[in-house]
């Protein structure tokens, strides 16, 4: 390291430890605030009958307010993936994998893993017993049954 690192640091640290409270302090009185605003006001349009009751059991899980946003959004945001972008995911294999990768990517670092120790499966499960266990073409009629599980899941947490 230079010497002129060292007493760019030096100099710093002694700012710092000399003047620092008053130098927090007049950054806080004297700078806006930020405020985040973490009230996320997308709302789900309600789905048709067959799928609100199809996620019934979702919606009578206890799931807490923040997380329950985070599984919204994603599920929403995957059902408008399937429903405007059919040359992205062809087949329900593509389907799977896709949902595997983009729900780990999602999730990561929310602290939701064995929070919620039935939700996930009960999610799969809806999704397999509408699309089917085997990998087939995503056709249109798969496609539009399968956007409308992903838009009730994503409407069951709202």
């Amino acid at each position: 390291m230079s010497n002129s690192v060292k007493l760019f640091l030096i100099a710093v640290l002694l700012i710092g430890g000399l003047w620092g409270e008053q130098i927090q302090s007049f950054v806080k009185n004297n700078m806006p605030a930020i405020v985040i605003d973490d009230t996320n006001n997308t709302t789900i349009p309600e789905p048709d009958l067959a799928y609100k009751t199809l996620v019934g059991p979702l919606r009578e899980m206890q799931v807490e307010r923040k997380d329950a946003v985070e599984i919204r959004d994603f599920f929403w945001q995957l059902s408008q993936i399937i429903q405007h972008e059919p040359k992205l995911i062809k087949t329900t294999g593509q389907f799977r994998e896709f949902n595997i990768i983009a729900g780990g990517l999602n999730f990561a670092g929310l602290e939701m893993k064995n929070k919620y120790p039935d939700l996930g499966e009960a999610i799969d499960s809806i999704i397999m017993d509408s699309i089917g266990k085997e990998d087939v073409p995503l056709d249109d009629k798969r496609r539009e049954v399968l956007y409308n599980v992903l838009h009730a899941i994503a409407w069951s947490m709202q």
